[in-house]
């Protein structure tokens, strides 16, 4: 792990969520993709990405995007 993203998940533990910074990660690498895909990713599984996704969605930090066929994505 770099440097840079080693002290960048530090900070995420002490903020209290390293989970949420290796999905950010994922995202800022690869840019969007659903909830399986990232969860792959990130090695977690399906249920706690989307739980993080609908946490952060509540709280309004991301606007949710409608998808084709009613989907809807952060």
């Amino acid at each position: 792990m770099e440097e840079k993203a080693y002290r960048q998940s530090r900070l995420c533990l002490l903020l209290g969520n390293p989970v949420t910074f290796s999905i950010v990660c994922a995202l800022t690498e690869k840019g969007e993709m659903r909830p399986s895909k990232t969860a792959e990713q990130v090695g977690r599984s399906m249920p706690s990405v989307s739980n993080i996704f609908q946490a952060y969605v509540s709280r309004t930090w991301f606007e949710p995007r409608p998808l084709a066929a009613g989907r809807v994505t952060v």
